[in-house]
């Protein structure tokens, strides 16, 4: 893919996933940067391109020796394959570029940026709270009733244990 189409295009999908509330993990392209070598390839085609015109030009004059002739033909079908080469190498490069496989990997989250950030650490926050509540609740759950055990009885002795207490140990009888 050339890199005009490349840059645009990478760009637009991390902006939707950001917005979307995700961060680009990883990007991955597999495969070789073809750009150099289409460029060789129609820079070489050019050069022949010129190359036959100056032998259709040297072919056009009249004043030509056979020999001459023989050679500038020859030429001109050397060219000729020289720049059917130059075509395939330059497609072959194209066909590589659409053929080179793109993996992006995105995680949900909250992505960059100042809101997305806050976002996070309310998430964290609530996680937070969540857990304290929890933790509290299993701790009453597990707790609470040996606690009331001990509360009641203590309420007991209170109401009923002292006066019980009085009766069968009066106060003359502990001092003296």
């Amino acid at each position: 893919m050339e890199a005009a189409i490349a840059r645009p295009f990478g760009r637009n999908a991390v902006k939707n996933v950001v917005m979307a509330g995700g961060a680009l993990q990883t990007a991955e392209i597999d495969g070789t940067d073809a750009q150099r070598e289409i460029s060789a390839a129609d820079a070489k085609k050019t050069d022949i391109g010129r190359a036959q015109a100056d032998v259709e030009r040297e072919l056009l004059r009249r004043d030509l020796t056979p020999a001459v002739r023989a050679k500038l033909l020859e030429r001109r079908a050397e060219l000729a394959g020289a720049q059917r080469e130059s075509s395939e190498a330059a497609n072959a490069a194209r066909d590589s570029v659409q053929s080179t496989s793109m993996s992006f990997t995105y995680e949900a989250g909250a992505g960059v940026g100042l809101i997305a950030g806050v976002a996070e650490a309310g998430h964290q926050a609530y996680g937070s709270l969540t857990w304290t509540v929890v933790t509290l609740l299993t701790i009453l759950a597990y707790a609470g009733p040996p606690f009331l055990v001990l509360l009641l009885l203590l309420l007991l002795w209170h109401w009923y244990g002292r006066r019980l207490f009085r009766r069968l140990f009066p106060a003359d009888q502990i001092d003296g």
